[in-house]
Order: structure tokens, then C-alpha cells, then sequence
């Protein structure tokens, strides 16, 4: 950090203040909003529209399911939780798009998460869609920070950014974790940076991630070469 180290104690308590947020993030994570992603969205498709009354029963069972993650795996409080979950249920429902058939509700749902109309077709799975749609969205917070265009962005095929194919490693091969704290995030978001740096850092927790992802293939091995578990930065210094 150089010169700019003094901004570590402002910052330590900006993380700190927002702990609770990014608890309940982490905690929720896993929390997809299909049931069952391995359906195609012709599958889907498939299947009619809930009536208005189904819809409030889903958007309870919803909730209900949130608080327990975030109680069990965000370790939150039952206020905290309580507090959270209601504003990740208004969230869903304020997500939800105009239209009167499974087909355009859907459409315009992937559409409002990104993608394309050329994008969604029948043999598609939903998992598939969804891994595109966060992509998408990254690709969209980018260029909104950067001189590129979304147009050039999108060119760039997310299979060919070492980035997303070490978060697709960790959420493919990573250990299903019953506690997620909000650490959690932080540290997968760093070991994203495990293919542009000499050396990196992580807990125990992510090392085993690390190495459960480098048994699966020979690049996931070469993309997580240079990770290390180690307590402090100071550690790697030999």
C-alpha cells in the first residue's frame, strides 16, 4: 500500500460497521432462486404461472428459509436476521417483472439480470443462464468504472478470464460450508487474484478449497500455484 497505509485504520472500521451486511450476504449466497437449476428453461417454461396466493405462500416459505440461513450460517441474531430477511424478500417480490405467462416473466427476469433475448433458448439449464447472468452483471459493473465500452466488454468470453474460472473452481469443488461468516466472502473474492500476483495468502479454510480445485484438472492446478496458506502477509516473506 505504500504511502497510502494510513487509510487501513479508516478503512478496518468501515469493514467492521458494515460486518453485519456482508454476513448476511455471504450467508445467503448459496441461496438460488430455482429450486432445481439442472431444468432446462423450456422445462420451466413448461409449467403455468402460480396464481397470486401461491405466489405469497412461495414468497413465505421464501422468507422462513432466508432467517434460517441467516441464523445458522451468517450466525446472526434473530433480530438481525429478522431484519434482513425481510429485505431480502422485498428484494425477490420487487424483482419479480410484469407478465402473464412462466415464458415472458422469465425472459424478462434474465433480461433485467442482463442477458440477451439470443441468450435464452429452451435447451438451456437454468444454472447455465444464471452463471451468465452474474457474469454479465460484473461485466456491466466494469465497464460503468473503467474507459471500456459494454460492447467491447462483451466480447471478452468468460471462460477465458483466469478470474472466473478460479470462482468457478472454488463454487464447483469448494466444501459445503454449514457456517459461512462474513470473512468468507473477502477470502474468495482475494484467491481471485491467485493468476495475476507472484504470491498470495488465504486462510485454512480456502486453502482446502484450493486444494479440493487443484485434484479436478491440471488448470485448476496451474491457476492456484502460487496460493499459500499463511496466517499474515508477513509469513510469505522467506
Amino acid at each position: 500500500m505504500g504511502v497510502r497505509v494510513g487509510i487501513w485504520p479508516i478503512m478496518r472500521n468501515f469493514i467492521r460497521s458494515d460486518k453485519e451486511r456482508i454476513s448476511s450476504i455471504t450467508a445467503l449466497q448459496e441461496f438460488g432462486p430455482f429450486a432445481n437449476d439442472n431444468l432446462t428453461f423450456g422445462e420451466i417454461c413448461s409449467r403455468g404461472r402460480n396464481p397470486p396466493y401461491e405466489m405469497l405462500k412461495a414468497l413465505a416459505s421464501i422468507g422462513a428459509i432466508a432467517k434460517s440461513e441467516l441464523m445458522r450460517a451468517g450466525d446472526l441474531d434473530e433480530a438481525a436476521a429478522n431484519r434482513h430477511r425481510d429485505k431480502f424478500v422485498l428484494r425477490v417480490f420487487n424483482e419479480l417483472p410484469e407478465g402473464s405467462d412462466t415464458r415472458t416473466v422469465l425472459t424478462n427476469l434474465f433480461i433485467n439480470y442482463g442477458l440477451d433475448p439470443s441468450d435464452i433458448r429452451d435447451e438451456r439449464k437454468l444454472g447455465e443462464l444464471l452463471e451468465l447472468s452474474r457474469f454479465r452483471m460484473q461485466v456491466r459493473a466494469v465497464a460503468e468504472k473503467t474507459k471500456y465500452s459494454l460492447s467491447d466488454l462483451l466480447v471478452v468470453p468468460q471462460e477465458c478470464l483466469p478470474s472466473q474460472l478460479v470462482q468457478e473452481a472454488i463454487r464447483r469443488h469448494g466444501q459445503k460450508r454449514p457456517k459461512r461468516p462474513a470473512s468468507d466472502l473477502n477470502d474468495r473474492y482475494l484467491v481471485s487474484f491467485a493468476p495475476y500476483v507472484d504470491r498470495i495468502y488465504v486462510d485454512r479454510r480456502t486453502m482446502e478449497d484450493v486444494r479440493r480445485s487443484r485434484q479436478k484438472s491440471d488448470v485448476y492446478e496451474a491457476l492456484f500455484v502460487n496460493v499459500d496458506q499463511k496466517r499474515r502477509y508477513t509469513d510469505l516473506i522467506e
